[in-house]
């Protein structure tokens, strides 16, 4: 069996089993050494394809929603080098939930929600993300003169969107 094929292996097992699987779940349904199936999760963690959380003793793994998300909330090199490339576009980047809770962005913001950018108190008459998660489909608008909105979806491992990405000038 190649790395390759072991590495998938566990990613469609952790997918098939969204609420998370214990390391021994894991290397018994694979069918490897305990040493093994734990260098693989930590190789596939380090990517930031999966993630764990700890209850007791235990790692429970499952499958990262957003690899792009989980790699711009972390302060390592290569999320800072992602994090400068963003700031240096003449764009503002923002990731928002589906309930409209910015998850990310590339510009300081004191807002919690996406629908307190635009002066509103809860979400924005014919918002167009509320399309863009029943559709799965990017768009774009013009919000004012010469100022457009680009809003495309994020996706999860198995093509529902999660959340989205909202581009515009800066």
């Amino acid at each position: 069996m190649t790395k390759r094929h072991i590495q998938t292996n566990i990613l469609q097992l952790l997918q098939q089993h969204g609420h998370g699987l214990a390391t021994p779940e894991i290397y018994t349904k694979v069918g490897r050494e305990r040493h093994t199936v734990t260098k693989y999760l930590e190789r596939l963690h380090a990517e930031g394809l999966i993630q764990y959380r700890e209850i007791g003793k235990t790692r429970l793994w499952s499958i990262v929603p957003s690899p792009l998300l989980a790699v711009l909330q972390k302060e390592e090199m290569v999320s800072q080098n992602i994090k400068e490339l963003f700031n240096t576009m003449n764009q503002k980047v923002t990731i928002v939930s589906k309930d409209k809770t910015i998850l990310w962005s590339n510009q300081a913001t004191a807002e919690k929600k996406c629908f307190e950018r635009y002066g509103n108190a809860s979400i924005c008459k014919g918002c167009p993300a509320e399309k863009i998660i029943k559709t799965g489909k990017s768009t774009t608008l013009q919000v004012s003169l010469g100022k457009r909105v680009q809003i495309a979806p994020l996706k999860d491992h198995v093509g529902n969107t999660f959340a989205f990405i909202e581009t515009s000038q800066k």
